[in-house]
């Protein structure tokens, strides 16, 4: 959705700004716990 404001995005997921919010908000926390998984078994 690079580009999108966050009503743009939330309207072309059909979704409300505040689901859409909270999905993003979600998503980037898997991404930073899998992340930070790769560095620590890359560590080891």
């Amino acid at each position: 959705m690079e580009g999108l404001s966050t009503d743009e995005a939330a309207e072309v997921m059909e979704l409300g700004e505040a689901a859409f919010k909270s999905r993003l908000h979600r998503a980037r926390l898997v991404v930073r716990r899998a992340v930070d998984e790769y560095y620590l078994e890359s560590d080891q």
